[in-house]
């Protein structure tokens, strides 16, 4: 009868400890499961293929490919570059086109107002003349 409890203490350690690896190789599983699934895979397509698949081949075209994208995000990329540079050259061009026909009428306009003042220091001309040009250069109206 001792013999028969110790057989079964025995197979009850042996349950526990399988179901113990059980348990942990199920964690395994459900963590890695792309990893046996992709190993199962691969002896899948070796047995079917059983030498007709090279793989050099497969990973030259697959590096290829690679090579074409990267050469392609390259000249994407230098296209934007070329484009921001020739927006950034318009802008300055504008800028400079502005700031030279703002300093022309400046002088322009300093140039008028010295002629309207050196022709009123002489006398020359009366009070509506003057304001008559400087309605013209300024651009306001004048009522009576």
């Amino acid at each position: 009868m001792q013999q028969k409890c110790g057989d079964m203490v025995q197979t009850s350690l042996w349950l526990l400890s399988a179901k113990k690896f059980l348990k942990k190789a199920y964690a395994w599983l459900k963590k890695n499961w792309q990893l046996l699934a992709g190993f199962c895979f691969a002896i899948a397509l070796f047995v079917l293929a059983r030498g007709k698949f090279n793989i050099s081949e497969y990973l030259e075209k697959i590096r290829d490919g690679y090579d074409k994208e990267i050469d392609s995000i390259n000249k994407s990329h230098d296209k934007e570059i070329q484009k921001r540079d020739d927006a950034l050259k318009r802008r300055d061009s504008a800028i400079d086109n502005a700031d030279d026909n703002f300093n022309r009428n400046i002088i322009d306009l300093n140039e008028r107002k010295k002629e309207i003042a050196d022709n009123a220091l002489k006398g020359e001309n009366s009070n509506k003349e003057i304001t008559s040009r400087l309605s013209d250069i300024t651009g306001i109206d004048i009522h009576d």
